[in-house]
């Protein structure tokens, strides 16, 4: 699995809700209310040493949210920047921590409009600093947007310092709030981009420094994410404060696996396109998902064709077969829905059902 982008309603929740669904319906569609802010957390994750993305991004954004007050998700240290001590990797977090690392679990929302089908997520290095950036996918006219930054630069976990204006809700489907978090502003797109100037360009940051490996308490084997790094030794922290008896948001939280987010324009391919990569090994699937799409696509060309529809499809291997997994789905007609969108690109999609 990778850490490090571009993504009813497991899946959808990063798909929005389809290449030809209307901003209307997905407005329709999907709501958010507000989470508390001390119970979530913008972090930008280190992808690890022997993993790269293309760009030569060196950082993703992971989101941590405090579900139940059992134990900690995570702690902070320091000042510009804030270094995070995700302690969420030494227990199993189930029904105490959320945990969203692509866009399946979290996208762009703006002028009460779901853009995950528009911008991807994505941190970006500028200078001495990790910034969050909202980067269109669709249209290399458009502008990037800034949502907040580190504030400094550690080999470690990092606290994203938001912009004014920018917090995090959660999306709700027909009166139900899901697991999938939003990064929210009131603004519209054009304001956003004369208050906050970004760069016209993103350029591939310098490699971090090296740092010696340290040992760390492995997770239960269901919950391990395995290209998570061992956290930084950090010599003063402390919990998130004021944490309240309940959650805010409602309704179920999945489980969502680290994977590569994009990091160019329109039509692009997640990640590199040598067929010699190895396949993602196979995954254990969380519990409540019905269905599997996939897509029997062996050569390069196939492979960008599924992810220039759903970006973060991946390769896997499927009874020996080396397929592009679209997603895993709760109910039949979410599946066929992302099932069509690939079909009319005349890929051999299939929906299988899982046992």
């Amino acid at each position: 699995m990778k850490t490090h982008q571009w993504f009813g309603l497991a899946i959808l929740s990063g798909l929005g809700w389809g290449w030809f669904s209307s901003q209307s319906v997905l407005a329709f569609r999907f709501q958010n209310i507000e989470i508390e802010p001390q119970r979530v957390v913008a972090i930008a994750a280190p992808i690890g040493s022997n993993r790269k993305l293309a760009g030569g991004l060196t950082h993703q954004l992971l989101i941590l949210e405090q579900i139940s007050n059992s134990r900690p998700c995570w702690t902070e240290s320091g000042n510009n920047p804030v270094s995070i001590d995700p302690l969420l990797l030494k227990f199993d977090f189930t029904g105490i921590c959320g945990r969203s690392t692509d866009s399946n679990g979290y996208s762009l929302r703006v002028a009460g409009q779901d853009l995950g089908l528009q911008y991807s997520l994505r941190m970006v290095n500028q200078g001495n600093d990790l910034v969050l950036m909202g980067v269109p996918t669709r249209s290399s006219k458009a502008s990037s947007v800034e949502i907040g930054r580190t504030r400094g630069v550690t080999s470690g976990f990092t606290k994203i310092i938001m912009n004014p204006g920018w917090r995090m809700t959660r999306r709700v489907f027909e009166g139900k709030a899901v697991g999938h978090i939003y990064l929210t502003n009131d603004q519209a797109i054009p304001g956003l981009i004369a208050t906050v100037p970004t760069p016209n360009s993103v350029t591939p940051p310098s490699s971090p420094k090296p740092v010696s490996p340290k040992p760390t308490v492995p997770p239960s084997t269901s919950q391990a994410p395995s290209i998570l790094p061992p956290p930084p030794t950090i010599r003063t922290s402390k919990p998130p404060s004021n944490i309240p008896n309940q959650p805010t948001g409602k309704g179920p939280l999945r489980e969502i696996e680290f994977s590569a987010v994009p990091v160019s324009t329109a039509n692009s391919s997640v990640r590199p396109t040598n067929p010699s990569t190895p396949t993602t090994p196979p995954r254990v699937i969380p519990s409540g998902f019905k269905y599997r799409v996939v897509v029997p696509a062996t050569n390069p060309i196939q492979q960008n064709q599924v992810r220039t529809i759903v970006p973060d499809a991946f390769r896997t291997q499927l009874n020996g077969q080396v397929v592009m997994q679209a997603g895993l789905f709760r109910d039949r007609q979410t599946a066929d829905e992302v099932e069509k969108q690939l079909r009319q690109a005349q890929l051999p999609v299939q929906v299988l059902p899982l046992p």
